[in-house]
């Protein structure tokens, strides 16, 4: 079946395609992607994808990539640690997007300021579970302060589940990945630079994957129904078994403190929108996810 190799998120008519495998074909029949790995063959029509990530060895056709710049397809490839992507003509809004964010990241501390503070908001629900006591906000050494806390869940949750502090990690870079592809097209899809942040300087993306870090990713490993120690990172089925836990947590219903039930995927988006109203309109707040 599909779903048992290329794992899909559905929002509406569109859907995210996440491949893990080596030796990747992308190429294009009419309008739709053709995508062969391990001796299976595949078709997206693409007016259906929104995002398609490959994790891999792979050869895009350009006929692929006209395929997705002409259907506002984004492609994230994951090379080791490394996150590429390729997005349509860019930015495609008019210069404007690019001169209010460039100025916002120069001045706009609330924003700093609510990204910071709902980052710590979302750690809290999760501190619960997890039964440890989250230090206070630190914004002006945020940087620090984001590392130690993560260090302080790394601890708790590898005792927890009862899998070494290194490999835990390493299950969490891996991860994060995708989240991070997810945040990536849900910014580029609003004509917002990515490369301009205001937590992260160079990355509004790592920006927006803070809300979720807690919530989506950790949640995903703690709710993970079989023994991390029997996960091995450099398999693709072992990889493509952790990451339907990852996908069963974006799907999944939450609740936040407005009282929306949004699945966590239509909360990713709601925020960057939210996000690119208060970077064109100082006088609209920015709303971050903040869990119930």
């Amino acid at each position: 079946m599909l779903a048992n190799s290329l794992i899909f998120l559905s929002d509406r008519l569109r859907r995210s395609f996440w491949i893990v495998a080596d030796g990747v074909k992308v190429s294009k029949e009419s309008e739709r992607f053709v995508v062969e790995y391990e001796g299976k063959k595949y078709e997206i029509a693409a007016m259906t994808a929104n995002l398609i990530v490959i994790d891999g060895d792979f050869v895009i056709t350009t006929a692929a990539l006209e395929l997705a710049s002409r259907n506002d397809v984004t492609l994230a490839l994951i090379k080791g640690g490394d996150l590429m992507w390729f997005y349509k003509a860019f930015p495609r809004k008019d210069v404007s997007y690019f001169i209010h964010q460039y100025e916002a990241t120069k001045s706009r501390t609330d924003i700093v300021e609510a990204l910071a503070r709902g980052f710590r908001h979302n750690c809290t629900r999760l501190a619960k579970r997890l039964r440890i006591k989250v230090p206070e906000l630190e914004v002006n050494e945020f940087y620090e302060y984001k590392a130690n806390l993560l260090g302080l869940v790394t601890k708790s949750v590898s005792s927890k589940l009862g899998v070494n502090e290194r490999k835990l990690t390493s299950l969490v870079d891996y991860l994060r990945l995708f989240v991070l592809a997810e945040c990536l097209d849900s910014i580029v899809k609003l004509g917002l630079n990515p490369f301009l942040g205001f937590v992260h300087k160079g990355s509004l993306v790592h920006d927006l994957e803070l809300l979720f870090e807690f919530s989506l990713l950790w949640r995903s490993l703690l709710d993970f129904n079989k023994p991390l120690d029997f996960i091995d990172i450099n398999d693709s089925s072992s990889k493509r078994t952790l990451l339907r836990s990852l996908r069963r947590t974006l799907e999944s219903t939450v609740v936040d403190v407005k009282g929306r039930r949004y699945t966590l995927y239509r909360h990713m988006r709601v925020t960057a929108r939210s996000l690119r109203s208060s970077i064109l309109n100082p006088s609209l707040k920015f709303e971050p996810f903040l869990v119930s």
